[in-house]
């Protein structure tokens, strides 16, 4: 929704570019589901569509480590079902014909094999209990504050990855 209003044609390549239309979808779709007074719920899960589905395609480049795409589900849940889906209808429409059709179907395997693995592992390490919490580590000595978080978001990172 926002790509008519971030059009930007490149003089020197003759490119269109559209930077920056996944935040100004986010603020159309917002005002339009306060104006049709649609739930915050569903508001909220509208605006983190737009506002995140160029992400899954970024996930989807080689090297990106384990770690990134379980922060990617572990911050969207069930929903990043809902923005891979998007992201692979969003991928074929920007693929034009000079695509090469294994490039595309490249893609789409990988959002299959993604959610195939949230399902099947992800999710799953989820629910699993945190081996550490706030209390054990004010038992060890440590004073709370900020960096008491830093430290179980890396326990936590490590536990979900399977690295402990």
């Amino acid at each position: 929704m926002g790509k008519p209003f971030t059009r930007e044609l490149k003089p020197e390549s003759g490119k269109v570019t559209f930077y920056g239309h996944d935040a100004k979808s986010k603020d159309i779709l917002s005002d339009m589901a306060l104006r049709l007074k649609i739930s915050k719920k569903s508001r909220v899960l509208l605006e983190t569509l737009a506002a995140e589905h160029l992400h899954v395609v970024n996930l989807s480049n080689v090297g990106v480590k384990k770690s990134t795409i379980i922060r990617f589900f572990r911050k969207l849940g069930d929903d990043a079902i809902l923005l891979i889906i998007l992201s692979m209808a969003d991928a074929q429409s920007k693929m034009g014909p000079s695509t090469k059709e294994s490039e595309k179907k490249a893609y789409i395997d990988w959002c299959r094999k993604i959610v195939a693995e949230y399902f099947s592992f992800i999710k799953k390490q989820f629910e699993i209990k945190n081996l550490i919490n706030g209390k054990d580590l004010i038992d060890l000595g440590l004073v709370p504050g900020p960096h008491m978080g830093k430290i179980l978001k890396q326990i936590r990172e490590a536990q979900d990855s399977g690295m402990i």
